[in-house]
């Protein structure tokens, strides 16, 4: 079908900036052509439904959730980090469910990382992630938050030195290798590998050639990266930047994965063997293997490969929806999911072989801060003193540290300017955070 654009207000008519994936848009008015396209200037129209959204199922107690999600340039020179902290952090919690492994991409350093950190902290205490983020050599790069009962045995970048045929870095996100121990009996080791490949842009430009040919040795690249890891029970998840079939000139999931090609400029060297699983197709239909919308059109560039994963199952897999799908203006909203990037996440849900001994789940523990609210400069605030000497952070509801300090039983808080405050304590068995009205 023709894709074409609407405008609704070009002659006149009222303004709708929130039309979306999911509604119903009658409209009556000129065809006209613009930009290598069509747009309708309606005299009148009239719509109906609601933007498409989903938020995914929360994870049996005997499986683990591994997450990817495209966080849209979350940078120090973005105007809006003001909004994006809130929505992402939301989005993660709300739409993702608080999966036990995130891989991010397009973060801007590992601060930022901690403060989006912080901010899911308020809504979710017991999720308890760590983050992880090695700065490669742009100003995005890949990242990690690991729930705290995983026992994370290395992080580290893969393929940081190589070097493009032409000459230059191969990989301006290198690739972050994630491996890790369930608390299970016996203990099953986890390999994630989170990649954020070059993007399509340029590929028929004045710059295809460079662009091709990245593209294609980056995919041989991992595909290597892959292959040496076979023996493990290996995610590969990402921003691959890729179509699930051959874009003419690089086929990219392919070459990744080790499966059938129609077909390439490049042709797809056979390195991964056994092929990798192209787990959407098997579980989601037709209609919902998408992560990203481009120009109105529907596109999966977001995947999930795994090898055989000797000791897990995969239960599950499926996209969150309320990004790809929404209008540009609910971006600027910091008070709802909807659009908090322009990618949708999607969580794999895999159960262990082996039963699980403890998640420890902090969200269920009795609250023991005794404190007054609204807070004035001098109150005390007061915990058990089984839990000794404590670390105290206090932050500005934007996610600013203001201080830190140790404390043992009690503690006084001074010179606070009115406004809203989040105190986070580190207890013995976790983090507790309260939120203070200071007058």
């Amino acid at each position: 079908p023709e894709i074409f654009w609407i405008d609704p207000n070009a002659l006149g008519g009222p303004n709708n900036r929130f039309l979306g994936t999911g509604m119903s848009v009658e409209a009556t008015g000129p065809l006209v052509e613009r930009d290598e396209g069509y747009v309708i200037w309606p005299s009148s129209y009239r719509s109906s439904g609601t933007t498409k959204a989903l938020d995914l199922r929360p994870a049996a107690e005997d499986e683990l959730t591994i997450a990817s999600f495209n966080v849209l340039n979350l940078t120090e020179d973005s105007d809006w980090l003001e909004v994006q902290f809130p929505k992402l952090a939301r989005y993660i919690v709300e739409r993702l469910g608080g999966p036990d492994i995130v891989a991010l991409q397009e973060v801007g350093s590992r601060s930022l990382l901690n403060d989006l950190n912080f901010f899911i902290d308020q809504l979710a205490p017991h999720l308890n992630y760590r983050s992880y983020l090695i700065a490669g050599a742009g100003d995005i790069n890949v990242a990690y938050l690991v729930r705290d009962f995983i026992q994370v045995e290395e992080v580290r970048q893969l393929g940081n030195s190589e070097t493009l045929s032409s000459g230059g870095r191969l990989h301006d996100r290198p690739p972050l290798l994630l491996r890790a121990v369930l608390p299970t009996d016996p203990p099953t080791p986890l390999s994630v590998l989170n990649l954020h490949l070059r993007s399509l842009n340029g590929i028929e430009g004045n710059n295809a050639d460079f662009v091709r040919r990245k593209r294609h040795e980056q995919a041989i690249s991992v595909a290597r990266m892959v292959q040496e890891r076979q023996d493990d029970n290996l995610v590969v998840v990402g921003d691959y930047n890729a179509l699930p079939y051959t874009d003419g000139y690089v086929d990219v999931l392919a070459q990744i994965s080790g499966k059938p090609t129609l077909g390439a400029l490049y042709p797809v060297a056979q390195i991964v063997q056994p092929p990798l699983r192209n787990n959407f197709t098997l579980f989601q239909p037709e209609e919902e293997q998408y992560s990203f919308v481009f120009q109105g059109s529907a596109q999966q560039i977001d995947h999930c490969l795994t090898n055989e994963l000797p000791d897990y199952t995969i239960t599950d897999l499926a996209f969150a929806r309320g990004n790809a799908d929404a209008s540009y203006a609910y971006y600027v909203n910091p008070n709802i999911t909807t659009r908090s990037s322009d990618h949708d996440g999607f969580v794999l849900y895999l159960r262990p072989n082996a039963r699980f001994t403890s998640t420890d789940d902090l969200s269920s523990a009795p609250e023991q801060i005794h404190y007054p609210n609204p807070y004035r400069a001098g109150a005390l605030i007061s915990w058990p003193w089984e839990w000794g000497t404590v670390q105290c952070r206090l932050y500005r509801a934007t996610g600013q540290l203001v201080r830190q300090w140790q404390a043992q039983q009690q503690t006084q808080l001074q010179n606070l300017s009115p406004g809203c405050y989040y105190l986070q304590i580190q207890c013995p068995d976790g983090k507790r955070t309260i939120r203070l009205i200071a007058q």
